[in-house]
């Protein structure tokens, strides 16, 4: 049976850069890359990570090739055959791939020390899931790709920067992933154990630009600044310092708030932050004006997008499903070691979110606390960058009179959308229409047909002045009764990417 990890990070790796090499090699041979697996098991590599339908996958990859060999060993976790697992490992004897810790050979049978996992065209090597579903993980076990992983992946800004830094790498995804637009990448995690898979990867796929670091925060980086800094940090909000991973150890969410004020010091100028973040609720107060506080006068816009709120309790047992299993009597003490904690902090609701920083020292820094939308279709990078800067229009021209005088244009990525049903012989319009981005940050809303006509004519050859006017003539009111609320659904609308400023290049499909 396997073996919980080590506290020797050490042993994961091999002892010279051609068997990186050959590694790779075997592993394009064998297909076992995103698209390989795609055309093997009818389904990608993440989606096979889903223990929920391990039977069906199991019987998928009965197959004696080395690719189902090694889907079997390496994504789905399960000992195989030592003669087939010989041959499917070959040019790689099997005694290396034991020596560099990622098998361990028991009698007639290997069994995986390592789940190594295709992702944007990267292998990422860490710890099985079998540790944590067995109850049996240590503190330093490293995580893979999970939800959070390929959330913070699409939404990352990629444009082409000099130095990047990927704060609690785990195994190193975001920092390889940076690999392809930065000429210098550091991958800092305090966990031993972490930077060690990191290192693997990073010779696993080639990437000598890659640094990996151990460390608390930016004590390993001291003196560096960066034109992009991602972080996937132990933020869950917890009674306990159980994983390394998980837990900060500090009070509430004080992790995220120091995060937060310590970035900008390691920021270029026009640089990025983007973290995922957990945050409580104040008991009066807005989560908007809670967050507003923690970067004032820290010399940065900031954009934080909620995805869910959670209150104390379902929080807590979401997240001792996932990492805290084991005998039903540990959970239930788990769960009350938890609750009693929220009750002395006075801890109710807990939302999830992304904090994006940009650097901007010149002062007059703006923040938005928003929902983020229903949707993220694809890479939102470009999205990114481009709701800064409309988010920073909005800001310049200031209130209703600047915003009046700008001529708009509609953006390429939307659509508008009417269900329509049967009446009399014919159809007819049901409701509002849904007016949508088809494409990265894939907000929408409803709009009723007289907005919809507004925002078709918006062309930029026009003022929105001229363009409420004609509104206002076409419902038979006057211009200060319907602007003022044009004007507020304008503002949302050129912040989300629906209507852009003539002359606007950030634009991105």
């Amino acid at each position: 049976m396997s073996q919980p990890p080590s506290e020797d990070a050490s042993q994961i790796g091999f002892d010279h850069d051609d068997d990186y090499a050959r590694l790779a090699g075997l592993l394009v041979e064998a297909g076992y890359t995103d698209d390989g697996i795609q055309a093997a098991m009818g389904s990608d590599a993440i989606s096979l990570l889903n223990e929920a339908h391990i039977h069906s996958l199991l019987f998928k990859s009965t197959g004696d090739s080395p690719i189902h060999i090694l889907i079997r060993l390496f994504l789905l976790s399960r000992a195989v055959d030592g003669g087939a697992a010989r041959e499917a490992l070959a040019p790689v004897p099997l005694e290396k791939w034991a020596a560099a810790g990622l098998v361990a050979v028991e009698g007639d049978r290997v069994i995986p020390c390592v789940r190594i996992v295709p992702f944007f065209g990267r292998w990422f090597a860490h710890d099985p899931p079998a540790p944590i579903a067995k109850g049996r993980a240590t503190s330093d076990f490293v995580m893979g790709i999970g939800t959070s992983t390929m959330t913070l992946a699409n939404i990352t800004v990629r444009r082409q920067a000099k130095k990047v830094l990927d704060m609690g790498a785990g195994c190193g995804t975001h920092a390889l992933l940076a690999a392809d637009h930065c000429d210098e990448v550091y991958a800092v995690d305090r966990n031993p154990r972490a930077t060690a898979f990191a290192a693997f990867n990073a010779r696993l796929n080639g990437l000598g630009h890659v640094r990996c670091v151990t460390g608390d925060l930016f004590e390993p980086v001291e003196g560096h600044r960066f034109d992009l800094i991602v972080s996937n940090p132990p933020f869950v909000i917890s009674p306990s310092t159980r994983f390394i991973f998980r837990d900060s150890g500090l009070r509430g969410d004080a992790f995220c708030r120091r995060l937060a004020r310590t970035v900008p010091d390691y920021l270029e100028e026009g640089g990025y932050c983007q973290f995922l973040c957990n945050w409580v609720h104040d008991a009066d107060g807005t989560w908007e004006n809670r967050l507003a506080r923690w970067f004032e006068g820290i010399g940065c816009d900031v954009w934080v997008m909620r995805s869910e709120t959670r209150d104390a309790s379902d929080y807590a047992s979401m997240w001792i499903k996932q990492t805290e299993k084991g005998e039903p009597g540990y959970l239930t003490r788990a769960y009350d070691e938890w609750m009693a904690y929220y009750q002395k902090e006075g801890i109710e609701r807990i939302s999830t979110g992304i904090v994006m920083m940009r650097k901007a020292s010149g002062g007059g820094n703006w923040f938005r606390g928003e929902d983020a939308p229903r949707k993220m279709l694809g890479r939102c990078g470009g999205d990114v960058e481009g709701g800064f800067a409309l988010r920073g229009f909005v800001e310049r021209v200031g209130g209703d009179a600047g915003l009046l005088d700008s001529r708009l244009r509609i953006s390429s990525s939307v659509q508008l959308k009417q269900t329509f049903t049967p009446h009399d012989g014919g159809w007819a319009a049901a409701g509002k229409a849904e007016l949508c981005r088809d494409s990265g940050l894939a907000y929408s809303g409803q709009v009723d047909q007289f907005f919809g006509g507004l925002i078709a004519r918006c062309d930029g050859s026009r003022t929105l002045r001229e363009l409420i006017q004609q509104l206002a003539e076409t419902v038979h009111r006057p211009f200060e009764a319907v602007a003022p609320q044009v004007l507020g659904i304008t503002r949302r609308l050129v912040e989300q990417g629906f209507l852009l400023p003539e002359g606007f290049t950030g634009e991105t499909r």
